[in-house]
């Protein structure tokens, strides 16, 4: 075997980064590593607690279909979960059993989201934005989720093959994505017209491409309402339902300003856990902000742009602030905020970079705990 000489490993080196998959790939291994050894060190199953807190109601679906125990929706059970990651597993679970199939398209499906948001990206700002976005990815304490059982993996990988779809001008591809987004979770019902609103603003005129993609949220929309008729007799089962969780629709930010109140009205005591999921929702606002301002919402950066503010304004319209690190995952257009910008680093960006790093492991590492030890609110 040929001896590697050393100056041919940066060339290689360069190589390997610039693979469209090698990346993505790699970074999602080490991630997933690293998660397992957190949930190793603390104790936890690393089958078992892929199913904790919604992925458990997500599994319930799987196994024994929709259940409306309570007619009056005043008690928690599974009808606010949309089927879309279900539908994904059935032909697994029909292989190798539902637990296993399960545990392998949570894997799957979060594989998949790393995967498609470093393709969209890298399609719209360049490889170099797209390996800064997955690493942030990684990094981002609520992607802890991803691995778990629950919709926000397909629902991101999802939305990031529409939007990259859009891009290379695959409407049918696009369509598609957009319409398995919108059976996974509510806000996958506007991926769709995000799409075709972005659509719009480029062309400055309506076609057939943007009508047909406004009409994705309405078959998703529809799909979830006959699985859920057929199922329980209410095909609006999955709103309804919501009361249980205290979810009633309010103004984007209500549940943000009311978490505010509730720290500034306990000071001294501390609620972290709000504060955790105020800060997750102020940052994807800053970097949408500041992303929508470098880039516009024309050309390749507008589609994934628009859906992104769709999505948080939509996770946003709640009255609780629980579980927006998690939920502000459909926002993941704003990584567009770490694209190069051509100017020298300095000093003070780089000290900066490694204490965000820093504090990112180390909220990672707490939330698992919570996760393993069915503390987390997820």
């Amino acid at each position: 075997m040929r001896r590697i000489e050393d100056r041919e490993v940066p060339a290689r080196i360069r190589s390997l980064a610039n693979n469209p998959l090698a990346l993505p790939l790699a970074v999602w291994a080490g991630w997933r590593l690293a998660h397992l050894l957190a949930v190793l060190a603390w104790g936890g199953d690393p089958v078992g607690d892929t199913f904790r807190f919604d992925g458990a109601w997500m599994r319930s679906i799987l196994e024994q279909g929709y259940v409306r125990s309570d007619p009056t929706y005043s008690v928690q059970q599974n009808l606010p979960f949309l089927p879309g990651m279900i539908w994904l597993t059935k032909p697994l679970a029909l292989l190798i059993g539902n637990r296993w199939g399960a545990f392998v398209m949570a894997n799957v499906a979060g594989l998949v989201a790393f995967g498609a948001v470093h393709a969209a990206i890298a399609a719209i700002a360049g490889p170099r934005a797209a390996g800064r976005a997955v690493v942030a990815l990684a990094l981002w304490p609520g992607s802890l989720v991803l691995w778990a059982y629950m919709s926000e993996a397909p629902l991101v990988a999802a939305t990031a093959l529409a939007v990259l779809a859009d891009v290379h001008r695959r409407p049918g591809r696009a369509g598609l994505a957009a319409f398995v987004a919108g059976t996974c979770r509510v806000v996958g019902f506007t991926v769709g017209p995000a799409l075709a609103v972005a659509r719009v603003v480029r062309l400055r005129r309506v076609d057939a491409v943007a009508c047909g993609y406004a009409l994705t949220g309405v078959a998703g929309f529809g799909a979830v309402a006959l699985a859920q008729h057929l199922a329980v007799g209410d095909g609006l089962a999955f709103a309804r339902a919501q009361n249980a969780w205290d979810r009633s629709i309010a103004p984007p930010g209500s549940g943000v300003l009311r978490g505010v109140r509730e720290i500034v009205v306990d000071l001294p005591a501390l609620h972290l856990e709000t504060a955790m999921n105020i800060t997750a929702a102020v940052l994807a606002f800053a970097a949408l902000l500041v992303a929508t301002d470098r880039f516009g919402l024309g050309g390749r950066t507008g589609t994934a742009l628009v859906a992104g503010w769709v999505g948080l304004i939509v996770a946003l319209s709640s009255e609780l602030v629980a579980s927006q690190i998690r939920y502000v995952l459909a926002a993941w257009a704003g990584l567009l905020v770490l694209a190069p910008t051509g100017a020298p680093r300095t000093r003070r960006q780089t000290l900066l970079e490694g204490a965000l790093v820093v504090v990112a492991v180390g909220v990672s590492l707490v939330l698992s705990r919570r996760w393993v030890n069915d503390a987390f609110v997820a």
